[in-house]
């Protein structure tokens, strides 16, 4: 007689996130991906999303990666502030007439600042104030429906938090901060004013304290965290970024539309450039070295700008960068798979980055070698080191570090060293059903803490 083992129902989270397909965004890949697999960790999301607005980059094949299985419920997230965005950004004074008097041109700078003094506050701790408010209100429908065990919110957009906050506050029902970027401090989205980055910081505190778990995506980001919240260090835990297992599959089913020269090195960025996410530096130095050989050749899949292309066109570097348009996410892992290297732009500034772009993971299991632009010791490199993976680091803002890459990278070319086989050794960790496991471990924990804190209030 076969005993047929009776498996436990699913537990239920109510699962929050701005970024979802058809959205082509960052964010978009983590939230599907740890969705998608954890029923089979024993967690049953239902998704709380945004129906897809005009500006929003969209790539209707996602939609085919939810399972059928998985609910997902849409609210209108309408950008009521783009208006008071581009208003704001509007400098009267660089619109002033060239014989303007001086005394003029002062007024008309005075009413620029005045216009960033009063739309600023709105804007802390993003724009997008109608996803909050139809999210609480949806979420509330969606909880004394389902009565779920746990409340996740994936930021950014903070809003996000605030809302999953509020619809916990209200139902008991503890909630998870999954922080994909930093909120306060976050180096891409800078407030201009010290008073105000304050009210954004208290804001964030109130909010985290009141979460049960606060999930940071790399190490470096927890231990800021940490840092910045000592009280809140026990409940820091750290669930990084990662990729579908079926990425090479879907890249292999996809030609890419560009052949390679022969001889030539090529390089993929895929991906828009944002925040202080840079490359000027990396075509400075292909400029300064016209005979090098072999020739290392760039393709910027959807980073390119006017300011960019017109820094190539200066250069004289256009046999040397391709500048095209966003492609669907199928025909960015094609080229993705396609070219001997991936390029990363991690951030430029003073200190080591704390996040690593998703495109890098992507990057691994492909079994691409990496050339990341970014800080020594920082969340880039030691991803890389962990994943075993082989690559090559400058600095984004050292010419003379990019060029020593550029450099050992054609040297590896005439060594007669195979880019094809540079293949990362331990990507377990960053497969996402791996992921989804440890993510199901922080509900679980989340929820028992909930339990405890209804039965210590009886």
């Amino acid at each position: 007689m076969t005993v047929t083992p009776v498996r436990e129902p699913l537990r239920r989270v109510l699962w929050l996130t701005f970024h979802y397909p058809p959205l082509t965004s960052v964010g978009t890949h983590r939230n599907l991906g740890l969705t998608r697999w954890l029923p089979e960790h024993g967690w049953s999301p239902t998704v709380l999303t945004i129906q897809p607005r005009a500006g929003l980059a969209t790539d209707p094949d996602l939609l085919a990666r939810i399972p059928a299985q998985l609910h997902v419920h849409r609210v209108a997230a309408p950008h009521l502030f783009e208006e008071l965005a581009r208003w704001r950004r509007r400098d009267p004074s660089a619109e002033s007439p060239s014989g303007a008097g001086s005394a003029e041109m002062e007024q008309r700078s005075l009413v620029g600042h005045l216009k960033e003094l009063v739309s600023w506050p709105l804007l802390v701790p993003d724009v997008e104030w109608p996803w909050r408010w139809n999210a609480i209100r949806r979420g509330r429908a969606l909880l004394r429906e389902q009565r779920p065990e746990c409340i996740v919110a994936s930021s950014p957009p903070a809003n996000t938090l605030l809302a999953a906050a509020r619809l916990s506050a209200w139902s008991g029902i503890p909630w998870v901060a999954d922080l994909r970027d930093p909120w306060a401090g976050n180096p891409f989205t800078m407030v201009p004013y010290a008073w105000l980055e304050r009210r954004n910081e208290r804001l964030e505190s109130r909010t985290l304290r009141s979460a049960a778990c606060i999930v940071a995506n790399t190490a470096r980001a927890a231990a800021e965290l940490a840092a910045r919240y000592p009280a809140l260090a026990d409940r820091i835990v750290t669930v990084p970024n990662g990729f579908d297992p079926e990425t090479a599959r879907t890249a292999s089913a996809e030609a890419p539309a560009q052949a390679a020269p022969a001889g030539v090195i090529t390089l993929v960025h895929a991906g828009s450039l944002y925040g202080r996410r840079r490359l000027d530096t990396l075509l400075r130095a292909l400029a300064s070295e016209p005979d090098a050989r072999p020739m290392v050749h760039v393709t910027l899949l959807g980073a390119g700008s006017e300011a960019l292309a017109a820094q190539v066109c200066e250069l004289g570097i256009g046999d040397r960068i391709a500048l095209r348009p966003p492609v669907a996410h199928r025909e960015a892992l094609a080229e993705t798979r396609a070219a001997d290297i991936v390029l990363i732009a991690g951030v430029a500034g003073l200190k080591p980055e704390s996040q690593v772009p998703a495109k890098l993971f992507e990057a691994l299991a492909l079994g691409k070698p990496v050339l990341t632009l970014s800080k020594q010791g920082g969340a880039i490199q030691e991803t890389l080191d962990s994943a075993g993976a082989t690559y090559w680091r400058a600095d984004p803002e050292s010419e003379t570090e990019i060029r020593s890459a550029l450099a050992a990278i054609r040297a590896a070319r005439r060594d007669g060293r195979d880019f094809a086989s540079m293949r990362a050794r331990q990507l377990d960790a960053f497969a996402l059903p791996n992921l989804a496991r440890r993510f199901a471990k922080v509900l679980v924990r989340a929820a028992a803490g909930g339990a405890q804190a209804r039965r210590s209030a009886r």
